[in-house]
């Protein structure tokens, strides 16, 4: 009787350190698995804006397709990248035109999910989850830039804000921050 007393109290501690132990493993999956969508979001991102406003043909600002970063009205939590890279030539070739596939792309977090959407009239696809939130702030030679108009004709940089949950126990949220030149853009 003295045995089997003894047996349920070590059982009963290793039963509660091993699901200790199997909480802190879900939470450290977690938490890293919201670091590295924010990575890939901030990897995709900046790749993106990188190429923005890229104009090798020197299309007319006339033109109702010039290259350019539109983001939708503030909060900026949402744009549209234009750019004319190729046109599906191997090697690329600009085209003067924004309809092929990473030329008119449209980047917007909704539902925990950061979606991208690769070409004009394409579907959104789901690129990052969880992102939480997704803030654009452009900046112009140390000026804030408040307004749709001004940030197509005089973005220069853009701090691209993400956030993500660290994990599911907690409100507490992962942010990482980031500025991006406009190469394109000088």
């Amino acid at each position: 009787m003295i045995s089997l007393t003894m047996l349920g109290i070590v059982l009963g501690g290793l039963t509660t350190v091993m699901v200790g132990m199997q909480r802190g493993y879900t939470r450290q999956r977690e938490t890293a698995r919201g670091e590295d969508a924010l990575r890939n979001a901030e990897l995709t991102i900046s790749t993106l804006l990188r190429y923005a406003g890229a104009n090798p043909r020197n299309i007319a600002s006339t033109s109702a397709s010039f290259p350019r970063i539109n983001p939708f009205e503030p909060p900026f939590d949402s744009l549209r990248v234009l750019a004319d890279i190729t046109n599906g030539a191997n090697p690329p070739v600009p085209d003067a035109d924004v309809l092929d596939p990473l030329e008119d792309v449209l980047v917007f977090a909704r539902n925990d999910t950061l979606y991208v959407r690769w070409q004009a009239g394409a579907a959104e696809a789901p690129v990052a989850w969880p992102v939480r939130t997704l803030l654009f702030q452009f900046d112009s030679s140390g000026t804030i830039l408040t307004t749709n108009a001004n940030v197509v004709s005089m973005a220069k940089r853009v701090r691209v804000t993400l956030e993500a949950p660290k994990h599911s126990r907690t409100t507490e949220l992962a942010r990482r921050e980031s500025w991006i030149y406009l190469r394109n853009r000088w």
